[in-house]
C-alpha cells in the first residue's frame, strides 16, 4: 500500500507556504530549490534545499514550530516530506518569479477552526432594527 500523496498548488508572490514540523522526520527537495525559514528564541534561521541535495532534518528545532517554505528562482520545486515512516510529496509551481510552496492540509484545518470560532453576524430583521 503506497502512502504517497501528490498535490500541486500555485501561489502568488508574498504567500509563502507554512509547515508545522511537529511530526516531520525530514524534508527533501527533489526538484528545483527552496528556502526554509523559522524563528527560534527571537532569531530567524534559514536553510536552502536544492533538488537532489541532502535532506533537512529538524534537529534542535522545538516541536510545534512553523517553518516558512518558499520557492527560489523561476522554476517549480518539489518537496518530499517524511513523517512517521509515511512519505508525502507536495509540488509547487512557480509560474512567474516569487511563487511559494503550498499550504498543507494541516494549515487548512487550522484556518477552518479559527474562522469557525469568529462571531457570526446577526441577521437584520424588523425586530432588531433601530428604525423602529
Amino acid at each position: 500500500m503506497d502512502s504517497t500523496l501528490l498535490t500541486t498548488h500555485t501561489l502568488r508572490r508574498g504567500q509563502p507556504g507554512m509547515l508545522c514540523i511537529s511530526d516531520i522526520d525530514s524534508l527533501l527537495c527533489t526538484q528545483g530549490s527552496m528556502s526554509i525559514e523559522w524563528e527560534q528564541a527571537g532569531i530567524t534561521f534559514q536553510h536552502v534545499l536544492y533538488g537532489g541535495g541532502a535532506p533537512w532534518q529538524p534537529h534542535g528545532v522545538p516541536p510545534g514550530t512553523w517553518v516558512r517554505l518558499s520557492v527560489l528562482g523561476t522554476h517549480s520545486a518539489t518537496l518530499r516530506v517524511e513523517q512517521g515512516g509515511a512519505t508525502r510529496e507536495v509540488q509547487a509551481q512557480d509560474a512567474q518569479a516569487g511563487a511559494a510552496l503550498s499550504l498543507l492540509p494541516r494549515v487548512a484545518r487550522w484556518i477552518g477552526a479559527t474562522l469557525g470560532a469568529l462571531p457570526r453576524p446577526i441577521p437584520f430583521t424588523k425586530r432588531n432594527s433601530r428604525a423602529g
